[in-house]
C-alpha cells in the first residue's frame, strides 16, 4: 500500500479548495445581508473572491493553514492482521512534510517549552493522526479524511459545564439550556475566528469525547438532516438565534453569523453534563 501521492493530493485540496455546500453558503450570505451593511457586504465579497483565487492557483486560502487533524478509517473484519498504523504514519508525515515545503501548509508546529518552529509541521503529537473503526469499508479499502482547523477557530472553540449562567439566562441540564450555552460561546467569540463559521457541537460524554465528537461534526455537509429529529430541530433553532444575535461577517454585524450547526450527543455521567463546540 503506497498513499503518499494520495495523501498530498489531499492536504492540497483541503487546503486550496473549500467545499461546495460550504461556497454555496457563503454566496447565500451575501444576498441576505443588507446593502447598507457596507463592511459585513465587503468581507463577504473578499472571502468569496479569495476562495475563486485559492481554488485556481492551487494556493492556500487562508495564510494559517492550521493544525492538521487526519482521520484514518478501516474495516477490522477485512483486515485480518489489522493495518499497518506505523506505516500509514510514516507516509502521512512524509506528506505532510512535502506539503510544507511546496507552500501548501504553514510550518505550524511550535514547540510548547522552546517556542521554536520546527519548520516541517512534524513535531510531539502533531500532525495528529487518528485511527477509528468503518465496518462500510471494502477488503483492503482506508478512508483518510483530513481537517485543518486554524488557530483561529481553536480560540474560540468552548466547552460549558452545565448548569450554567448565561447572558441568555440560566442554562439547565436540558435542550433549553445547551442551546443558551451555545448561543453563548457564539456570542463570546464576537466574529473571532473569521465569522461566518460553522458550528460543530457534542452534548455530553466526557470533555475530551465532547471535543472530539466536536470536530468531527464539521465533516457533516451542511445541508444534510440530522437522523435524529430531536437534534435537527435543536440545530435549526441556534442556527436561527445564533443570527439574531447582530454579529456577523468578521464582527461587523449582520444575519450572516453562523452558516451551519451540527450536533452529536453522548450518554454521559450522573455528575457532568457538557456541551462542547468547535
Amino acid at each position: 500500500m503506497f498513499i503518499f501521492p494520495q495523501i498530498l493530493d489531499l492536504i492540497k485540496n483541503v487546503s486550496t479548495t473549500l467545499p461546495q455546500d460550504i461556497q454555496d453558503a457563503l454566496h447565500h450570505a451575501r444576498t441576505i445581508e443588507k446593502k447598507d451593511n457596507i463592511a459585513a457586504n465587503i468581507s463577504l465579497d473578499i472571502i468569496n473572491k479569495n476562495i475563486d483565487i485559492s481554488a485556481f492557483e492551487k494556493v492556500p486560502m487562508c495564510q494559517d493553514t492550521g493544525f492538521p487533524t487526519f482521520f484514518v478509517a478501516y474495516n477490522p473484519k477485512l483486515h485480518a492482521n489489522r493495518i499497518d498504523e506505523e506505516y500509514i504514519i510514516e507516509q502521512i508525515k512524509k506528506a505532510v512534510k512535502m506539503a510544507t515545503k511546496n507552500g501548501l501548509l504553514r510550518p505550524n508546529a511550535v514547540d510548547s517549552l522552546t517556542g521554536k518552529n520546527s519548520g516541517t509541521n512534524i513535531g510531539d503529537d502533531y500532525p495528529k493522526i487518528i485511527f477509528e473503526k468503518n465496518f462500510d469499508l471494502q477488503l483492503h479499502e482506508i478512508q483518510v479524511k483530513l481537517i485543518l482547523k486554524g488557530g483561529g477557530s481553536e480560540n474560540v472553540s468552548d466547552q460549558f459545564a452545565l448548569p450554567a449562567k448565561t447572558d441568555f439566562g440560566r442554562a439547565n441540564r436540558d435542550l433549553e439550556g445547551v442551546k443558551k450555552a451555545v448561543l453563548q460561546i457564539v456570542k463570546n467569540a464576537e466574529g473571532k475566528g473569521c465569522a461566518p463559521g460553522i458550528l460543530g457541537i457534542h452534548i455530553g460524554g466526557d470533555r475530551g469525547t465532547g471535543y472530539d465528537k466536536a470536530k468531527k461534526n464539521l465533516f457533516t455537509p451542511l445541508f444534510e438532516k440530522n437522523e435524529n429529529e430531536i437534534l435537527e430541530k435543536l440545530e435549526t433553532k441556534i442556527l436561527a438565534e445564533a443570527n439574531q444575535l447582530n454579529i456577523g461577517p468578521m464582527g461587523f454585524g449582520g444575519k450572516s453569523t453562523i452558516l451551519s450547526c451540527r450536533v452529536s450527543v453522548s450518554h454521559r455521567l450522573p455528575a457532568c453534563f457538557f456541551v462542547t463546540s468547535r
